[in-house]
């Protein structure tokens, strides 16, 4: 399943995967798919995404009310200073099966920032292992946003955080 919310993207999507009939590509929100998925209890073994790094005040009401169900149901505050990226890394570490992988490219502000706090415990506390992908360099200068690549696992290993520095792309 691949989720879209900008209609001429989820047709370029749809394009390239149109011989493949194991893809479903959705021009949906992510916040209503997620809602879907967790009433008819989906899972995922495989979760990858770019999620949108929309501030607070940029939302929807219905896009805040859903980012703050998601968060406070996970035991995390909800406020004015966070991201939507936060709520899509939390809802998407509740879509994954019990030994799911996910992968984010998401903003380098996680590793410092105060309302990343609550985010941080929750992967740690959600996820056997982390592994952190930082780089020496911009990665897409046009956005001027430092990433860095999030992978997690679910599992029953033993818990750890490991971070990979890239010194040239």
């Amino acid at each position: 399943d691949a989720v879209e919310i900008e209609p001429n993207e989820a047709k370029k999507v749809q394009r390239n995967y149109v011989n493949c009939q194991n893809v479903h590509v959705l021009n949906d929100d992510f916040f209503e798919f997620y809602s879907r998925m967790v009433s008819s209890q989906k899972q995922y073994d495989l979760i990858l995404g770019n999620p949108p790094y929309i501030r607070y005040q940029y939302l929807k009401e219905s896009q805040r009310e859903m980012q703050s169900q998601i968060l406070t149901s996970h035991g995390m505050k909800a406020n004015k200073l966070i991201n939507a990226w936060v709520a899509f890394i939390v809802a998407c570490v509740q879509l994954l099966s019990e030994k799911g992988k996910i992968a984010f490219v998401i903003p380098a502000e996680i590793l410092q920032v105060a309302y990343a706090e609550d985010l941080r415990l929750y992967l740690a506390n959600n996820l056997a292992k982390i592994t952190l992908i930082t780089f020496e360099q911009l990665v897409f200068p046009d956005i001027e946003q430092e990433v860095v690549v999030f992978i997690g696992e679910k599992g029953e290993e033993e818990k750890g955080i490991r971070i990979i520095e890239m010194n040239n792309l």
